[in-house]
């Protein structure tokens, strides 16, 4: 696999974004939630207006990754003023670049960005039943406190909240 370029999103980049969502959440959540909910999901939450929103929004940012001039991988962090948190809210590789070492590169750059922002922790919520991503945040330091339902359209599904010491 060659080099990779990181670069911050823009407006440009919405239908790559979009791209990586659809299919890395078809990919991923398909055993857990009906193929029809995950595309309603993705067409309601991440339209380009609502990515527009979210660009726009103060304290959200986001990364992709290019590998061989594809969008491989992307990551939105945000900051929540009235909590005082740091989230890592989306963090996806596409299934043919997992195992590179694209989802570790994007975790590092969130952990520069909390501690830039003067942040001891990065939070993040991920599907209880999505086991692979749990262990994968596990080996890496993340602990999982608290289990809240999430609903994608017409199904919800149990969701993990934790975090990493940085």
């Amino acid at each position: 696999m060659n080099k990779n370029l990181m670069k911050k999103w823009s407006p440009a980049d919405f239908e790559n974004v979009r791209s990586i969502l659809r299919d890395t959440w078809l990919a991923t959540y398909t055993a857990l939630i009906p193929r029809e909910d995950i595309l309603e999901y993705l067409d309601k939450t991440y339209s380009t207006d609502k990515l527009n929103d979210l660009y726009s929004k103060d304290g959200c940012s986001g990364l992709l990754l290019f590998v061989n001039e594809k969008a491989a991988a992307f990551m939105r962090t945000q900051i929540s003023a009235t909590e005082n948190r740091f989230y890592i809210s989306s963090l996806y590789v596409l299934p043919e670049f997992q195992g590179y070492g694209l989802g570790n590169e994007l975790l590092q750059e969130a952990v520069k960005e909390a501690k830039l922002n003067g942040f001891k922790k990065i939070h993040l919520g991920v599907m209880s039943g999505n086991i692979k991503s749990v262990e994968w945040y596990r080996k890496r330091g993340f602990i999982f406190e608290t289990e809240e339902p999430f609903t994608m359209v017409n199904t919800t599904v149990l969701h993990l909240i934790g975090y990493l010491e940085v």
